[in-house]
């Protein structure tokens, strides 16, 4: 399992259904998960949820709606960007444009598995996307 998880675009079913896979990894692999929205957290939870666990030996941080991270929290995530943890795992969401664009170009550096969620607009790519859905 990769230490970063980048799920880009606007396309909610299929960043939810990417973040379901990457989940489930994470569980069978009995990682204690924690789940942050990126608007809502103080200086610290970060950290907090970074920082080793007492209960399990993996563990995995989702922190979604990237893009509305406060400026305060993003020096503490730039910081273990540096300071990787090999027995975590961060999953980041983030939209797409161009709100955070400088914390994505700091976490596209450390390399980690893009998964492109970006809105189906032609019909063959939403018959694929429901195909696929069947054969999973």
């Amino acid at each position: 399992m990769n230490s970063f998880y980048l799920v880009l675009g606007s396309e909610a079913a299929l960043a939810d259904r990417a973040l379901s896979k990457i989940m489930a990894e994470l569980k069978s692999e009995n990682a204690e998960i924690t789940t942050l929205f990126a608007a809502d957290t103080i200086v610290g939870d970060i950290a907090d949820a970074l920082s080793p666990s007492l209960f399990s030996e993996r563990r995995g941080l989702i922190i979604r709606d990237l893009q509305d991270l406060p400026d305060d929290n993003k020096d503490e995530l730039i910081r273990y960007l540096g300071e990787v943890d090999a027995s975590t795992t961060v999953v980041f969401l983030h939209k797409g444009g161009v709100k955070g664009k400088a914390l994505l170009d700091a976490i596209k550096k450390v390399k980690p598995e893009i998964i492109a969620c970006e809105p189906l607009k032609k019909e063959a790519e939403k018959v694929e996307f429901v195909r696929d859905l069947f054969l999973d």
